[in-house]
């Protein structure tokens, strides 16, 4: 099949867009966040054809039409069948990852199933076959590496509907919320559990728990519990919910340090005051007291950290107001959209070169 794409990767303007094929594992929200939101917008702008099979199957007229495969997290065995079928026509591939399946933790069942040699071999094989890996973490990276030499860590964006009050910080009650629902957390959720529990006796009425799954049988009059939402309305809920404080603890070990800064991204955007664990996950993003608080992994370190936060408005809106800006100025959307698309056409002209 022809290509539009001249070899340096631009498509002339009397040509039409790069018709991009997606298949991601799943309606997830990575698969949302760095496939599906940021192509909808450039097929907007008219800058791409789209085809978004994530979740569904694909058939054969899908791969002869498309000009770049892009999928995502794909470690299934079944789609094995997908990337053999495109790699046996020559269609570009692009493979985006953001978490380190090669360091799953074995204390979870999914992270047993994800260290079993057929996801394994699955996985080794998206990495090898792939004209270009993205991935948003150097940690990750070099994990990667092993299996392609064709590895580029890119910077991730934020996007919200709505603009926070960071005044609201004054406010004498104090919202305090743990936004995550993940299993891969349950080792650091032990240290939480005092912290919290010794914060309600010590300041009762004073402030409200919002937690997104149930934390050891913490119950109290000022204990709420969420059940999960689909990704833009856990932001709305996040964003109109009126929280001061958002927990985000995080284990130091290659698998969380092999993340992206999802929470200081959600918190810091949509104008929340963090609480984050000193480890590199978070280190190599967040300034101490300016952009977020920094936790060692100790009771008394968090606790300090959460006590500070309660007492002292003026640290939340400072550290709220500096965090807004940074992911604001660190995190666009646009940006993002627009070096996929510049990799989208630099690995679709793969094709055209070669013909």
């Amino acid at each position: 099949m022809p290509s539009p794409l001249r070899d340096n990767g631009v498509v002339a303007a009397s040509e039409r867009p790069a018709r991009v094929l997606a298949f991601g594992a799943g309606r997830i929200p990575s698969v949302y966040l760095f496939v599906e939101k940021p192509l909808r917008l450039l097929q907007t702008e008219g800058k791409i054809e789209l085809r978004d099979r994530s979740g569904f199957r694909l058939s054969n007229r899908d791969l002869e039409w498309a000009d770049v495969f892009v999928f995502c997290r794909n470690n299934a065995p079944e789609d094995l069948s997908y990337l053999r079928a495109a790699k046996a026509i020559n269609l570009p591939i692009i493979y985006i990852i953001d978490d380190n399946f090669l360091e799953a933790p074995l204390a979870y069942v999914e992270g047993r199933r994800l260290r079993t040699p057929i996801f394994l071999y699955t996985l080794k094989n998206f990495l090898r076959a792939a004209d270009l890996v993205i991935t948003f973490s150097e940690t990750l990276a070099e994990d990667l590496r092993l299996f392609s030499d064709k590895v580029a860590v890119r910077n991730t964006y934020f996007a919200s509907k709505s603009k926070p009050d960071i005044s609201a910080h004054n406010r004498e009650r104090v919202r305090i919320t743990f936004a995550s629902s993940r299993s891969e957390d349950g080792s650091i959720e032990p240290l939480l559990f005092p912290i919290l529990r010794d914060a309600i006796d010590k300041y009762r009425e004073r402030i409200e728990i919002v937690l997104w799954k149930p934390l050891f049988g913490l119950k109290g009059n000022n204990i709420v519990v969420k059940n999960a939402l689909p990704y833009e309305d856990y932001l709305e809920e996040l964003s109109s919910g009126g929280y001061d404080i958002g927990l985000a603890p995080a284990v130091d070990n290659r698998f969380f340090n092999s993340k992206n800064e999802t929470k200081y991204r959600e918190y810091g955007g949509l104008g929340i005051a963090g609480i984050y664990s000193a480890t590199p996950l978070y280190n190599r993003v967040i300034v101490n007291r300016t952009t977020g608080m920094l936790a060692n992994n100790t009771a008394g370190s968090w606790a300090a950290a959460v006590q500070s936060l309660i007492e002292n408005p003026d640290l939340r809106c400072h550290i709220a107001r500096s965090a807004l800006t940074d992911v604001e100025e660190r995190y666009e959307f646009g940006r993002y959209s627009e070096t996929l698309l510049h990799d989208i056409l630099r690995t679709a002209s793969n094709r055209s070169a070669k013909l």
